[in-house]
């Protein structure tokens, strides 16, 4: 859950900075990840359990995931409380990838559910395959 101070700090930010630039996410061929023009390079990536946060995020519909099933899918063989203390360091990781001053802006934690890019838009290549596979072709 987002302490008020996050909130009113990010409302702040939204008002003089508009919305976050966009995320895009290349999951086939190997995994990349800009944030606007940005590269975020594999070093930054401090745990790779916060790549795989990214990734479930990415493919979920409307980029959201509740909390049990981001634990239940990363952490299948730990106790509830073990999990959820591994979901806070993998998602304050992901968070500082991201973007290290306004990651929340990026991956957002309300009311049990994660949600990437929560005011924002989110690409995805998968998707983006996906939606050109299915385009009838009109050629003979």
């Amino acid at each position: 859950m987002e302490r008020r101070g996050t909130q009113q700090a990010n409302r702040t930010y939204r008002a003089t900075h508009g919305s976050p630039e966009p995320v895009r996410v290349w999951l086939l061929g190997g995994f990349r990840l800009f944030v606007g023009s940005r590269k975020i390079e594999q070093g930054v990536w401090r745990l790779s359990k916060a790549q795989t946060l990214v990734k479930l995020l990415a493919l979920s519909a409307g980029h959201r995931l509740h909390r049990e099933q981001v634990t239940e899918l990363l952490w299948p063989s730990l106790g509830k409380e073990a999990a959820s203390n591994n979901l806070r360091q993998a998602l304050h990781a992901t968070r500082r990838a991201l973007d290290p001053h306004e990651g929340s802006r990026y991956v957002l934690s309300q009311n049990g559910l994660l949600k990437l890019c929560p005011e924002g838009t989110v690409w995805v290549d998968v998707v983006a395959f996906e939606g050109a596979a299915r385009v009838p072709n009109t050629k003979g």
